[in-house]
C-alpha cells in the first residue's frame, strides 16, 4: 500500500547515500543560482498511485510537518527551504514492480507548504539528508 502512515519520523542517521534507502529525505537551503534549465518534468506518480492516494499524502505529509515533531533533532529551517521526501512502494496491484513518489515542501512564513517536485531546480543547495522510518500504512 502506497499510503502514508500517521507518524512521520526523519531521522538524521548517517549514511553514504541516501538515495540508497528505500525511503529518504533531503532537505535544501535556497541558495540563488545563476544557471537555469528549461523544461518541466511530468512525474506519473499521481497515476500510479491514484491522485485521491496521491493527494491524500500530500496533504497528510504537509499536517505531519507543520504540527514540528518530525526531525529527530532541532534543525535550523528557513524561509525558501525545501523539503524533499522519496519513498518507494508496491502497488497492490503489481507486487513486481516498486513505485518511487517524491512530496516536495517548501518553508514559507513558520509553514511547510506543498510545492510540486522540480528536480531541475537549480536554486536547491544540499543541506542535510536521512532516512525516514516506518512511512506507510499497514495493511
Amino acid at each position: 500500500m502506497c499510503k502514508v502512515s500517521g507518524k512521520l519520523k526523519l531521522c538524521t542517521c548517517k549514511t553514504q547515500n541516501v538515495e540508497s534507502l528505500k525511503h529518504y529525505w533531503v532537505l535544501h537551503k535556497f541558495h540563488k543560482s545563476e544557471f537555469e534549465i528549461m523544461g518541466l518534468p511530468v512525474l506519473p506518480q499521481g497515476f500510479e498511485i491514484g491522485h485521491e492516494t496521491d493527494k491524500s499524502n500530500g496533504d497528510s505529509l504537509q499536517a505531519m510537518l507543520n504540527e514540528g515533531s518530525c526531525f529527530d533533532v532541532e534543525l535550523q529551517i528557513d524561509n525558501k527551504d525545501i523539503l524533499e521526501l522519496h519513498f518507494s512502494c508496491t502497488l497492490k496491484s503489481d507486487n513486481k514492480n516498486e513505485v518511487h513518489l517524491v512530496y516536495e515542501f517548501e518553508y514559507k512564513k513558520g509553514k511547510w507548504r506543498k510545492t510540486g517536485f522540480d528536480p531541475f531546480n537549480t536554486d536547491k543547495l544540499q543541506k542535510d539528508q536521512g532516512k525516514i522510518v516506518n512511512p506507510f500504512v499497514k495493511t
